[in-house]
């Protein structure tokens, strides 16, 4: 009960977690959150071709820098949803740590579009580990 209460996923797949790695709660929310990225993964690969009309705009600003992104979603009730949410917000702090690696900018203003697969290569932020790639196959 302690580790579905912590991690959030199904009594099976806690247990099986629990069975693997011995009863040690530390490995098994590791094992949990591998396995959750590997099934992420093959979701998303049988869902690519799918149309996403829905999703949320995101808008971060600090000092004098802004990012503003686009994640999009098939439903609008996904794009309602807390952890959906959350992911925008990921999205926007990884680009917006991303555009402050670019000091080296000699002009006072310059803008920028990274497409998905630059997106998805960025760190996820600085208290998660990981790319935004891994924090998608996570939210999938």
């Amino acid at each position: 009960m302690k580790l579905r209460r912590k991690t959030g996923y199904s009594f099976v797949n806690c247990k099986k977690a629990l069975e693997t790695c011995g009863g040690d709660l530390k490995q098994a929310e590791i094992w949990l959150h591998k396995e959750a990225q590997k099934e992420g993964w093959s979701k998303a690969a049988k869902l690519q071709g799918r149309k996403t009309k829905e999703g949320l705009i995101g808008l971060l600003q600090e000092g004098n820098t802004t990012v503003l992104v686009e994640v999009n979603c098939e439903t609008d009730f996904v794009s309602r949803n807390l952890k959906f949410q959350l992911l925008v917000q990921q999205v926007a702090l990884g680009t917006m740590m991303h555009c402050q690696t670019l000091k080296d900018q000699p002009s006072a203003y310059s803008k920028g579009f990274l497409n998905s697969s630059e997106l998805s290569g960025l760190p996820a932020g600085p208290d998660r580990e990981g790319s935004l790639k891994d924090q998608l196959a996570l939210a999938i």
